[in-house]
């Protein structure tokens, strides 16, 4: 779970900049996907942003990955909730 964590705050720290807070919504989507949607409804949501096959391997893994091994996703969830609110 710990990469998993990691890869959704580098990736809130990088888009709900002050500068980019109009990306939020759309991190939300990410992130909402990411923890409660398919791993087909999460592969097409990121898949704008995934530009090469290695990134679209990891991508697929790292869900497949947080589908099989995170049991608590209220608490991921309410962290993400919190960091977005100060977007």
């Amino acid at each position: 779970m710990r990469p998993a964590l990691l890869l959704v705050l580098a990736t809130l720290a990088v888009f709900c900049h002050t500068a980019t807070a109009l990306a939020c919504p759309e991190i939300w989507n990410l992130a909402t996907k990411f923890l409660y949607g398919s791993v087909e409804e999460y592969v097409d949501a990121v898949s704008p942003y995934t530009t090469t096959p290695v990134m679209k391997a990891a991508e697929l893994q790292l869900k497949q990955c947080v589908q099989e091994s995170v049991t608590n996703k209220q608490t991921l969830t309410l962290l993400v909730s919190q960091i977005l609110s100060k977007c």
